[in-house]
């Protein structure tokens, strides 16, 4: 068995998901936001060539013309790397796929939390 798994195997690993975005926001005016990964268990999280975590995110904008992308500057993280995908101006959609490898920290044990910033 890949001993990178081998802690999972007795005990439960689980990863957190969190939106944040200014409290004073609107759709249609320009605003920070990110997205959170957290590793809330006690056993790390570790992700390898072959199975990396990689959350892919798509942006819509819910204002103007679809065919016309309201895009900010490009999105920055704390942890692993950044790929933009096309736009399609049928739905609005612009894609990112955020890539990391690497070990996630247990809960309490170190750095057990990566920010995706959008500006």
């Amino acid at each position: 068995m890949d001993l990178a798994f081998a802690d999972l195997l007795t005990k439960q690993g689980s990863l957190t998901v969190n939106f944040y975005q200014l409290v004073l926001s609107a759709n249609g005016f320009e605003c920070e936001s990110w997205l959170n990964l957290r590793n809330d268990s006690d056993v790390p999280l570790r992700f390898a060539a072959d199975h990396p975590l990689a959350p892919r995110v798509d942006v819509v904008g819910r204002t103007g013309p679809k065919d016309t992308e309201r895009a900010g500057t490009w999105p920055s993280t704390s942890w692993g790397t950044i790929t933009r995908g096309g736009f399609d101006k049928t739905t609005g959609t612009r894609t990112y796929t955020w890539t990391f490898l690497g070990t996630v920290h247990a809960c309490g044990k170190g750095d057990n939390e990566a920010d995706l910033r959008f500006h």
